[in-house]
């Protein structure tokens, strides 16, 4: 029955990483691959009796970047979900993660999976290999932070990779509460992701194509998603904030947004925060917020637990 129960877990997390990359973030994933290991006695398991021959990888994306120029992005997945609530110090268990991830990583890199993707890649002359961990607990909340409550951890200076980036409960709802639903509103068609000019993608600033259908994986850092919105014959800029509003963030936020000159005639931009409550309408914003034309603010609760 362990077994039984522990394989349904594993599949649950696996339909997650599938919907997440595949349905939301428009990857062509592969997944449950498996790679040769490169280092049998050095990422041996501790509970295995044998040398290790194998890494497992539950998701396999990659493209090419929209934010450098002649860059390959891969990102290898990991998925780690689990019916029970997060640890309450969850640092040791994170750090075992990171370090199976990261052995799997540098495995990848002499993969024959790597140079197969290499060599059917154009225009591209440097490659750049990403870990991205999904731990999501069906169990606590899901706007639960695990990221930020394990940011300090201490790393094996003896493990080989370049990033490996942390996809929480938290993390994953904001990508379904901003991009799925917007999907579903708009239509997937409609929708396009907005690219900031980072100094390294000369190309698509010259070809005027600073918003497109893929989604650099970068962005699962950061706690703003930028759409550009083809809403029947408007053009929409809409921003998701995963914070609570607050009027300086909000200042620094226009500032922010003025650099998105290039989208295209918009008619008008929405800012999206988490349970916005219409604090504009106070004294302390209402003056600066009736001055910017074509502005307004929402809110978005969303549950992607209730996906079909």
């Amino acid at each position: 029955m362990a077994g039984e129960f522990s394989k349904k877990i594993g599949d649950e997390g696996e339909k997650i990483v599938d919907f997440i990359f595949g349905e939301i973030l428009n990857f062509n994933i592969s997944c449950n691959l498996s790679i040769d290991c490169n280092r049998p006695k050095e990422h041996k398991r501790i509970s295995a009796k044998s040398d290790r021959t194998t890494h497992g990888i539950d998701g396999l994306i990659y493209y090419v970047s929209p934010l450098q120029d002649y860059i390959l992005d891969i990102g290898v997945i990991s998925s780690k979900c689990t019916s029970k609530p997060y640890p309450k110090n969850p640092a040791k268990i994170l750090k075992e993660y990171i370090k199976d991830l990261a052995e799997t990583l540098e495995c990848f890199n002499y993969s024959k999976e790597k140079s197969l993707i290499n060599q059917n890649a154009s225009n591209v002359k440097q490659t750049e290999t990403i870990g991205i961990l999904v731990w999501h607990s069906f169990e606590d909340d899901l706007t639960f932070d695990l990221v930020s409550k394990t940011s300090n951890i201490h790393i094996d200076n003896e493990l080989s990779f370049d990033k490996i980036i942390l996809l929480d409960n938290n993390r994953l709802n904001f990508l379904f509460e901003s991009i799925y639903i917007s999907k579903q509103i708009y239509g997937t068609d409609n929708i396009d992701f907005v690219y900031h000019n980072t100094g390294l993608n000369f190309t698509r600033q010259q070809e005027g194509k600073m918003f497109g259908k893929e989604f650099p994986i970068q962005y699962l850092y950061s706690n703003i998603i930028l759409l550009r919105i083809t809403n029947k014959k408007n053009t929409e800029f809409h921003i998701y904030v995963n914070e609570l509003f607050d009027i300086e963030s909000f200042n620094l936020l226009i500032g922010f947004i003025k650099q998105f000159d290039y989208l295209e005639t918009l008619d008008k931009t929405i800012i999206y925060y988490r349970e916005y409550n219409g604090q504009l309408d106070n004294s302390l914003g209402k003056q600066l917020f009736q001055s910017l034309q074509k502005i307004e603010v929402k809110g978005f609760p969303i549950n992607f637990r209730n996906i079909k």
